[in-house]
């Protein structure tokens, strides 16, 4: 469970539609809800960001979801009810402690993804 749920997010998983792009002949990425889920969102600071990633991330965010939820590095995020889409920064990281979670650190994309 996470520790203080303040926003509702959209996680959407990747998968190759049976459409191609008629430029590049390769299969074209969709993306398919998967979970609409209660987090803890945090800003992430400038500091943070230099610490985990050796250079300053901007419009980044952590995120503190259930355990029980499967997320790829591949997927899509949303906040519920806003049009702008943020992709995950590194691996979805495990806690299985006494209150078992998923970190994610999430960056907002400059063009986002039509879902």
């Amino acid at each position: 469970m996470p520790f203080f749920p303040n926003k509702t997010i959209e996680i959407y998983e990747p998968y190759e539609s049976e459409e191609t792009n008629e430029y590049t002949g390769e299969l074209v990425t969709k993306y398919e809800l998967m979970y609409i889920i209660e987090a803890d969102v945090q800003n992430q600071t400038v500091e943070n960001t230099q610490e985990e990633f050796g250079k300053t991330l901007e419009d980044t965010y952590k995120l503190y979801i259930d355990s029980f939820i499967t997320v790829t590095d591949k997927a899509i995020i949303r906040f519920k009810d806003e049009p702008e889409t943020y992709e995950i920064k590194g691996s979805p990281q495990i806690n299985n402690h006494v209150l078992p979670f998923v970190k994610l650190i999430v960056e907002k994309q400059r063009i986002p993804i039509a879902l």
